[in-house]
């Protein structure tokens, strides 16, 4: 896939979670590095929600994506793709909040350590791409 041309800025990654009072944020305009290092703590069977803030610079974009792959233990065991929609530029971010609700697994066997690789893209150009964990525990921790 091509590089992202500067097109799309994605500014905040935020995971708005049942039984949470405020969103678990991510800030993305940290260095990767800085990013790759952001480990978090779900509860099991917990439904969510996904927000993303960006800024559309020059033109429209069309069929923008969000998409993950979540590996525990280096195998794949979930993967989503979401359509986040299509955006024109202006000089405030645009807030989005995913349509689609989401579930962290649940029970003994789903507990632990897992790394997600995130992507935003519209067609073959990839806007940004980070790297992250989380521990998904019994509850809140």
């Amino acid at each position: 896939m091509a590089s992202g041309e500067g097109n799309v800025v994605l500014e905040k990654f935020e995971l708005v979670m049942e039984g949470r009072p405020d969103p678990i944020v991510l800030d993305l305009t940290q260095p990767p590095e800085e990013i790759s290092k952001t480990v978090f703590s779900f509860k099991e069977g917990v439904t969510y929600k996904i927000r993303l803030t960006f800024r559309v610079i020059h033109t429209i974009v069309s069929g923008l994506r969000y998409h993950h792959s979540v590996t525990r233990r280096g195998i794949k065991v979930d993967k989503i793709s979401i359509m986040v929609g299509s955006y024109g530029p202006k000089e405030v971010p645009h807030v989005v909040l995913l349509d689609e609700e989401l579930e962290t697994k649940k029970g003994v066997m789903e507990r632990g350590h897992c790394k997600v690789q995130s992507k935003f893209i519209d067609g073959e150009i990839v806007h940004k791409y980070w790297d992250w964990a989380f521990n998904l525990c019994k509850d809140w921790e």
